[in-house]
């Protein structure tokens, strides 16, 4: 009789591991160990520069900057833009409120992100260094677009001559000369601040500039 009631219960052990087997085998794989995601995120490659995306529709918006399809367009400027939030953003230069003041130099912004970038001219402190050349930059994305001169990757076309550049603004400057509009000293001096300074001080001389 003990030999029995030993191998009732086997069985029941058995039908643990199995069931467990099973629920492995019905996902197709084993869940990676936590921490570890190099085998889930950036899986989507932009076929122009090689950047890497967690998803999918991330991938599709980044595209559109160097497709140079702008689908959001401005009602009272008609000015067009890559994405829905840079056409939010630019809607803030047509009204006239700067809700945001600097405690340092009285400045207002449109923006609590415009107030923020502008501190760091104040504080001096430069976070983010060029590995190659170590020029330093308020923030990650005066970098990213720094890095651009050392990679070479000229992403926007011309769709006259063909020719390449790196920057979005390059080609915005160079088709100028196909509209046999000359750039004026104001215009060049506008396209230096655009890339050389914070954000917000980018978009607020380009109004000023589209203003006067």
């Amino acid at each position: 009789m003990e030999k029995e009631t030993t191998t009732q219960h086997k069985p029941a052990t058995l039908t643990a591991q199995k069931r467990t087997t099973i629920k492995q085998n019905s996902k197709g794989r084993k869940e990676n160990p936590i921490g570890d995601k190099t085998s889930v995120d950036k899986q989507h490659k932009c076929e122009y520069c090689s950047k890497t995306f967690d998803c999918p529709s991330k991938l599709k918006v980044h595209t559109r900057f160097h497709s140079g399809v702008r689908s959001f367009k401005c009602d009272i400027c008609k000015k067009r833009f890559h994405t829905s939030s840079g056409l939010k953003r630019h809607s803030f230069i047509h009204s006239s409120v700067r809700t945001f003041k600097c405690d340092i130099c009285k400045k207002r912004f449109y923006t609590s992100g415009g107030l923020k970038i502008h501190s760091f001219i104040h504080s001096g402190v430069r976070s983010f260094k060029c590995d190659i050349c170590n020029k330093r930059f308020y923030q990650s994305s005066d970098l990213k677009r720094h890095s651009l001169v050392h990679s070479g990757v000229r992403s926007f076309k011309c769709d006259i001559c063909k020719k390449r550049f790196k920057r979005s603004g390059h080609l915005k400057e160079h088709s100028l000369i196909h509209s046999g509009v000359r750039p004026s000293k104001k215009y060049t001096k506008v396209v230096i601040v655009r890339h050389e300074t914070v954000a917000i001080v980018r978009r607020e001389t380009m109004f000023l500039h589209v203003k006067n």
